[in-house]
C-alpha cells in the first residue's frame, strides 16, 4: 500500500511541478521556455493528470490531499488564488503576479506536505480496534 501511495503522490508532485512551468512561461521568467507553448503544458497536465486518476481508480485509493484538514484548508485556498491571478491576468490587473505566485507556492505545499503529514483518519481508526 505504501508503494502505491508513493507513486499517488509524486504524480502530485509532477501535476505541481507542471504548475510551476506554466506560472513561469505566463510571467516569461526564463528564455529557454520561449519554445514551450502553453498548450504543450496543457497537455501534459491533462495526461498526468489522467494517469494520477488511473492510479487512484486502479489501487482505491482515497485522495490524501482532501483526507488531512491542514491540506485541504491550503490546496482550496490556493487553487483559489491562482484562479483569481489567471481573471486578473486576462484583465490586465495589477495584482496578477502575485495572487499566481502565492496561489502556485501554496498548491505546491500542499502536495509536499502529504509527504510528511499522516493521515489522521487511518491513526484513529487503528488505535480504537476494540
Amino acid at each position: 500500500m505504501k508503494n502505491k501511495e508513493l507513486l499517488w503522490k509524486i504524480v502530485n508532485s509532477l501535476l505541481g511541478v507542471l504548475l510551476l512551468l506554466y506560472v513561469f512561461n505566463v510571467m516569461h521568467w526564463f528564455v529557454f521556455m520561449k519554445s514551450i507553448e502553453n498548450i504543450h503544458i496543457g497537455f501534459l497536465a491533462i495526461i498526468i493528470y489522467l494517469i494520477r486518476y488511473w492510479v487512484e481508480v486502479k489501487y482505491e485509493l482515497e485522495n490524501l490531499i482532501k483526507n488531512n484538514k491542514l491540506t485541504k484548508m491550503i490546496y482550496y485556498l490556493s487553487t483559489g488564488l491562482f484562479v483569481i491571478g489567471i481573471l486578473a491576468k486576462i484583465m490586465h490587473w495589477s495584482f496578477d503576479d502575485i495572487s499566481m505566485i502565492i496561489g502556485t507556492v501554496g498548491i505546491l505545499t500542499s502536495f509536499i506536505l502529504i509527504f510528511f503529514v499522516n493521515d489522521s483518519n487511518k491513526q484513529n481508526t487503528s488505535t480504537n480496534n476494540y
